[in-house]
């Protein structure tokens, strides 16, 4: 029982690392996009 609402709570490291698995190909294209935002608004 215990075991199981800790799961239910949701942050353990396999939950991590699963959602970023399952979601890196989305949050990567954003993540080069913002960094690449700054980059540019940094050199004008």
């Amino acid at each position: 029982m215990a075991q199981n609402t800790k799961k239910e709570s949701g942050l353990t490291i396999g939950n991590v690392i699963r959602f970023a698995i399952t979601y890196s190909p989305i949050i990567i294209p954003i993540v080069k996009k913002v960094l690449d935002a700054r980059k540019q608004t940094k050199r004008s």
